[in-house]
């Protein structure tokens, strides 16, 4: 896996902060396959939108795992895979420099709010 192509994201496994590939399911606090596709989805539509950026795929030792976006204008978030009250899952955005906690239901609607923020 490269952490920096979503087209490598399969199974989190394989991602370089494990040991060897090591995984344990039950480390994870939920559905890491459904997660994981959630996380590729958002930087695949973000990079497709936004081709010049960097999406950044970390998991940390408690196997939290996000995506870093970084674009060359210097606009910079993290997304979080997340479930809304309802059980729907969602986007949760923190944007640098932006005091709202944000949720997406969509990779579309967040790229649309990007938009709005005028980033290019």
């Amino acid at each position: 896996m490269n952490p920096e192509d979503p087209n490598t994201w399969h199974t989190i496994a394989d991602h370089p902060t494990l040991k060897a590939g090591q995984f344990d399911p039950s480390w994870y606090d939920g559905d890491a396959s459904s997660d994981l596709g959630m996380l590729r989805n958002a930087a695949i539509g973000f990079l497709s939108r936004y081709s010049e950026s960097k999406c950044e795929l970390c998991l940390l030792d408690d196997c939290t795992m996000f995506v870093s976006v970084e674009s060359k204008n210097s606009f910079r978030c993290v997304v979080y895979p997340a479930k809304a009250d309802d059980g729907t899952p969602e986007y949760f955005v923190d944007i640098e420099g932006n005091n709202e906690e944000l949720h997406f239901l969509s990779v579309n609607a967040f790229i649309e709010y990007v938009n709005c923020l005028n980033f290019r």
